[in-house]
């Protein structure tokens, strides 16, 4: 009965992962390029020679298409330790005995999967883009620890991200800005931002600010902290330029195990994203600044 098991855990996990953390949903998912646990996709470099009005002959020359694969290695994430229960038989005769049980593993699997993304992603931002620092007013106790204070985030720091996205030439098209609750209050109580709610400038819904700027506004508990302090973080970035592939869950029964003494139960999957632009573009860092 393994398989009733699997079934209920490959829907709760991508449940949580996707409905819990919604800017996963707007990744690009390249499970078509995956094989194993390695995405390879086929990128063409030739610099090419434009001309206008050309006469063109059957005798011109022709470049050779020189392939420059992107590849990346998705990760693997498992339980350090499996969950031990008594009856594994009884529990997979009731969904709802399954979902009392597990609920809370598969919620706290997908949460650290979800963080670990962010934080790859928010690591590559920091490394290879744009760094957008707050220009707001000090604030008090804002900082990731809750005690270091740094200067709140504005309507300029947004208008800042744009200017630089269209500085890079990136899609205007999916632009998204993921904000943690302390950033998104600081946003929403500047006075412009205020104005424009007033006017309905940007999208605005039963009170909450859905777009500004030309990009959609997410929020999660937590997004990201400076690699180099308390700085909290707010990411940017294109959707569907960014990308993601994943395997589906896994499950591990060893019904009756000695050394657990009980039926144990373990999860594992495998699952990466990446911003596969080396030059850092579709990803911008909006990051606390004193």
């Amino acid at each position: 009965m393994a398989g009733i098991l699997t079934e209920y855990f490959e829907k709760t996990v991508v449940d949580f992962l996707y409905r819990d953390n919604q800017f996963i949903s707007k990744l690009k998912n390249m499970n078509m390029h995956l094989t194993g646990k390695v995405i390879h996709i086929p990128q063409y470099q030739n610099e090419i020679t434009v001309v206008k009005n050309a006469s063109i002959t059957l005798t011109k020359d022709a470049d050779t298409a020189t392939e420059a694969d992107f590849t990346y290695v998705i990760d693997d994430y498992s339980m350090d330790k499996p969950l031990v229960v008594q009856d594994i038989d009884e529990l997979q005769t009731s969904y709802n005995k399954m979902d009392s049980v597990f609920r809370n593993t598969a919620k706290q699997f997908a949460e650290f999967i979800a963080n670990e993304i962010l934080s790859i992603l928010i690591a590559q931002g920091e490394a290879n883009s744009v760094i957008v620092p707050t220009s707001g007013a000090v604030g008090v106790d804002n900082g990731a620890d809750g005690i270091a204070d740094f200067n709140v985030m504005t309507y300029a720091d947004v208008l800042e991200a744009k200017k630089q996205m269209d500085l890079q030439d990136v899609s205007g098209e999916g632009r998204v800005l993921l904000v943690d609750p302390i950033m998104y209050h600081e946003l929403i109580s500047d006075e412009l931002v205020i104005k424009y709610i007033n006017r309905g400038t940007d999208t605005i819904t039963n009170a909450n600010v859905e777009m500004l700027a030309g990009f959609q506004i997410m929020t999660r508990s937590t997004v990201g902290e400076s690699s180099s302090g308390n700085a909290r973080i707010a990411f940017c970035f294109v959707s569907n330029e960014v990308i993601i592939a994943d395997q589906k869950p896994v499950v591990y029964v060893s019904v009756k195990d000695t050394t657990w003494l009980g039926d144990a139960v373990r999860l594992r999957q495998a699952l990466g994203a990446t911003n596969p632009r080396a030059d850092g573009k579709n990803v911008l860092i909006i990051r606390q600044a004193v």
